[in-house]
């Protein structure tokens, strides 16, 4: 792992250990990320950057969901909000940003059909 992605692990391991329980902890981000690592070795066309971000980013607002007595809080939206500012901090190419926004796009788009109810300010992170 490079020095930027273990700072990402870092960011988001601190974030984790803020969680009640072990549903989204640092140690089930390590067992995706090991096992997407080897199953990206079989893959030639892989991109390591998107594959290493994506994995160690999943969670990354699992902490807030379960910590949420609301049970409002959906850890795939929150996650991608609290993503952008890291990967936006590490200059990824573009390329790869706009390959997160479409993630995102797509986090929204499946809470649209589930008929989740959206804030706005998820509708603001569509634009900015």
């Amino acid at each position: 792992m490079t020095e930027k992605f273990q700072k990402i692990k870092d960011i988001v391991e601190q974030e984790l250990s803020q969680e009640k329980d072990s549903t989204h902890d640092i140690d089930h981000i390590m067992r995706v990320y090991n096992l997407a690592m080897t199953i990206a070795k079989t893959e030639p066309k892989v991109n390591l950057d998107i594959l290493q971000a994506a994995v160690l980013l999943h969670d990354i607002g699992g902490a807030k969901e379960s910590n949420d007595p609301s049970g409002q809080t959906d850890h795939a939206v929150v996650g991608a909000l609290m993503a952008k500012p890291i990967l936006e901090s590490w200059v990824f190419p573009l390329k790869i940003l706009n390959m997160f926004k479409l993630v995102f796009y797509l986090i929204v788009i499946g809470l649209i059909i589930n008929q989740k109810p959206l804030k706005p300010r998820f509708f603001m992170m569509l634009i900015n």
